[in-house]
């Protein structure tokens, strides 16, 4: 108005006062494994605590962030800021999303630190947000271990074991970054015959494993750790439980009357071993030794069975003679690749080599 009393037309100003920052919500995917305060401490050293947590997470673990203006006057317009790089790294600017909302995937196994805030149209903002990400990508390292009787045929290329054989399993989180936690799984399918045995799962590594079928064993073991990453492994084992038998045979001359047995120093002793059952993983060795003992044991092969050898065991490679007379315990066993090993086996025997003497008579 001026000093007439002359006066424009009266102007209006509307105003919504709004002070209140916008609110983030994140929410992350799986996988994911929580941190210890020991865990964090060692891939974070000397930084303060992030206001949002410390994870296990991998490459393809979703974090979504989403923003929202408060009430009672939003402006709305907001936007979401935020950086992320690795331990050890220079910390970069602050990457712009025009929006309310983005999801943001780690591309790099390592030790990540995530900030963000939102902001709205007026600039106001909330504080800023920190979240520790430790990405494992890695999927655990299975060792296995055969314990026990063994025995590689590399012509077939296969692995024979007994069944006492043990399959000592252990697995272990990689570097660089590894969460743990490893938990496994196996189970096994036979080619031949009827699974006895059944497989586990969830166990904690180190464990053992022992079939109980003679057969041929395709055996699966999966470990994974925490986030799921995952290692699973096949063997082939051939398990063969049933012992060689080992036959003993005579040359000429042989004599057998009455249960009893005669041969001379000439006399050829072959032992003939054949692998049995159904998966035979070869003849490892044949054992004999020759005793001297009483007669009384040549009578019968039952009476035999109650005599007790002694000396040192042999190792057979071809067919041997005994040169002393008498009667002799004859000892013998064999065993196979994976130390299935034979009942000793026993047979007496006489030793003559005296020839019959002639007499005469001439009469008149």
């Amino acid at each position: 108005v001026d000093a007439l009393g002359n006066k424009e037309n009266v102007h209006t100003e509307l105003d919504i006062v709004d002070t209140k920052p916008p609110v983030s919500q994140k929410t992350l995917g799986d996988p994911k494994h929580a941190c210890t305060l020991d865990e964090q401490t060692m891939y974070y050293p000397n930084m303060s605590d992030p206001t949002d947590g410390c994870y296990f997470i991998n490459q393809s673990t979703p974090i979504n962030i989403t923003c929202a203006d408060q009430e009672p006057h939003p402006v709305n317009h907001v936007k979401i800021k935020y950086k992320d790089w690795i331990v050890g790294e220079e910390e970069p600017d602050w990457t712009t999303v025009e929006g309310n909302e983005v999801t943001i995937t780690k591309t790099e196994d390592s030790a990540h630190i995530l900030k963000w805030y939102c902001v709205d149209e007026l600039g106001n903002a909330e504080n800023v947000h920190t979240e520790y990400d430790i990405v494992d990508t890695v999927p655990p390292t299975i060792t296995i271990t055969v314990i026990g009787p063994q025995f590689y045929n590399q012509t077939e290329q296969k692995l024979y074991i007994d069944g006492a054989t043990k399959i000592e399993v252990n697995a272990n989180d990689q570097q660089p970054h590894p969460v743990n936690h490893v938990t496994c799984d196996w189970d096994y399918t036979v080619t031949d015959g009827q699974k006895q045995g059944e497989g586990q799962t969830g166990l904690t590594p180190p464990f053992n494993i022992s079939f109980p079928e003679e057969s041929t064993h395709v055996l699966t073991i999966k470990c994974r750790d925490a986030l799921g990453n995952e290692k699973t492994e096949t063997r082939t084992y051939v398990v063969d439980k049933t012992p060689p038998t080992t036959t003993k045979i005579y040359g000429t001359p042989y004599v057998t009357y009455e249960g009893k047995e005669w041969i001379n120093s000439s006399t050829t002793i072959t032992l003939s071993v054949e692998d049995t059952g159904p998966h035979k993983s070869g003849i490892k060795e044949t054992k004999y030794r020759v005793s001297l003992v009483d007669d009384n044991y040549c009578e019968s092969q039952q009476a035999c069975q109650g005599a007790t050898g002694s000396g040192n065991w042999l190792t057979y490679t071809e067919p041997f003679t005994i040169s002393q007379e008498s009667c002799h315990l004859i000892e013998y066993y064999s065993i196979d690749n994976v130390n299935k090993t034979e009942p000793i086996k026993k047979q007496c025997v006489y030793v003559e080599n005296t020839p019959p003497v002639s007499e005469k008579t001439l009469g008149e």
